[in-house]
């Protein structure tokens, strides 16, 4: 399995690496590939110290829905941090979400979307990618009072990106130059995503 790999690759590197187990191997019903993670192949994971959860549940359908095969993973990772993944979801279809235990959301487009889910008590990590460039639009989203479940992330960001602008560090510079306070912007992109990984 790929997380066993990286996690026997990057053992006592000079660095603390940590990983989240993956969700949905493969993505959807439709997909083929060469393996399949169930909830039983998760659940061997969880007594490894350097899995930290479970990593973007993509099949929100599936969790809003109810299916017995994701509930399970879900159930798997009860006591872990449990990332999501569902964009456009709202109303009762995001209580639902939420309420199956998943406690964040990268896929935000939207201030109204941003809002919606830290509203029910999600963390929102906001978006720099290669593809999906959010920061900007979503950063008047944040305020004095909902700051603390804000965080920064570079989900899908390509080599070239990384070497030619940066990373986290480049979201900090603009959200400074957006305005966001300085001190504030490095505890978005610091201490808020320790808060949620680190118990």
């Amino acid at each position: 399995m790929g997380v066993r790999f990286m996690l026997d690759a990057s053992a006592g590197l000079p660095l603390s690496v940590f990983v989240m187990a993956p969700s949905c191997v493969p993505a959807t019903h439709m997909e083929t590939n060469g393996a399949t993670l169930d909830a039983e192949t998760l659940r061997a994971l969880q007594g490894e110290p350097r899995v930290l959860g479970l990593a973007e549940v993509m099949n929100f359908p599936g969790v809003i829905q109810g299916h017995h095969d994701v509930l399970r993973k879900l159930e798997a990772f009860t006591h872990q941090v449990v990332d999501g993944h569902c964009p456009g979801v709202h109303g009762p279809a995001l209580n639902a979400y939420v309420a199956a235990g998943i406690g964040s959301d990268h896929e935000c487009t939207t201030v109204a979307e941003v809002e919606a889910k830290l509203r029910l008590g999600m963390y929102v990590f906001l978006r720099e990618a290669t593809n999906a460039r959010n920061l900007r639009d979503l950063l008047p989203a944040v305020t004095a009072a909902n700051h603390r479940r804000v965080c920064f992330c570079t989900n899908d960001r390509q080599p070239g990106d990384l070497l030619d602008e940066g990373s986290i560090d480049m979201m900090v510079r603009v959200a400074v130059e957006e305005g966001v306070d300085p001190l504030l912007a490095l505890r978005i992109a610091t201490f808020h995503p320790v808060d949620i990984f680190v118990d």
